[in-house]
């Protein structure tokens, strides 16, 4: 898995710059979170790729701390924090026990977790964590595969028969699949993640693919169009794992 988001470094952070799906997704959470009203919060990234998606976030005057499986990510994070001068705000990691148990240490106001959970073998045991890094009242922000979604089934359908694909169809881009764990029934997910002590608070979709424009934007919010699931929790005061 590692070596595959380390290839996936070499051009991750130019998905974000156009109007894709990947800029309307990074914008989704940015706006989830200003919906908050937070200023200047401590936020946890995991999985924070390139840290596209919580640089927005980072240039409001937050701290991040992001950590990530590809050591690539990591750089690119840091290169730019640099660049931009916000390294005082931003601390990124590659991922390994000993940063486990740093992150673990810390309380947080907010985890933005996008397009994660689905390559975790145990991954409501990731979000148990979440929870518990989290402050009374902090913001969960997560994305992850709609199962339903026509798009998802599109993809698995084009990637199982890849090797009768027309060559302009770019399928080497669905090799995520071989890596992926599991797609979710949206619905049960809420329900998971709600036993462990959240509330739902937003939801939103749009794809993963490299869709354009604003139009594309809504109709992939349509109930089983988008596949990727974008949505917001919040931790509830005074609760336990149940």
């Amino acid at each position: 898995m590692a070596s595959f988001w380390e290839r996936e470094s070499r051009d991750w952070g130019e998905k974000y710059g156009k109007k894709t799906s990947y800029f309307y997704r990074c914008r989704t959470i940015y706006q989830f979170l200003v919906s908050t009203g937070m200023r200047r919060a401590s936020i946890l990234d995991y999985g924070c790729g390139a840290g596209d998606i919580t640089f927005p976030m980072l240039r409001d005057g937050h701290s991040i701390t992001g950590v990530d499986i590809a050591e690539g990510m990591v750089r690119k994070a840091r290169d730019r924090a640099e660049e931009y001068r916000l390294s005082s705000n931003a601390a990124y990691y590659h991922l390994g026990d000993g940063i486990l148990s740093h992150i673990l240490s810390k309380k947080f106001e907010a985890v933005v977790c996008s397009s994660v959970l689905e390559y975790v073998e145990e991954d409501m045991s990731l979000v148990e964590m979440f929870h518990s890094v989290l402050k009374d009242g902090g913001f969960l922000l997560v994305s992850v595969p709609d199962s339903k979604s026509l798009f998802c089934k599109l993809d698995k359908w084009m990637y199982a028969n890849r090797h009768w694909m027309p060559s302009f169809i770019p399928v080497e881009k669905l090799g995520y699949l071989d890596i992926q764990k599991r797609q979710y029934d949206i619905g049960l997910f809420v329900e998971a993640v709600e036993k462990i002590g959240f509330r739902l608070l937003a939801r939103k979709h749009n794809t993963i693919t490299l869709q354009r424009g604003a139009i594309m934007e809504k109709i992939s919010n349509i109930p089983g169009i988008g596949m990727l699931a974008i949505l917001m929790f919040q931790k509830n005061n005074c609760s336990s794992v149940r």
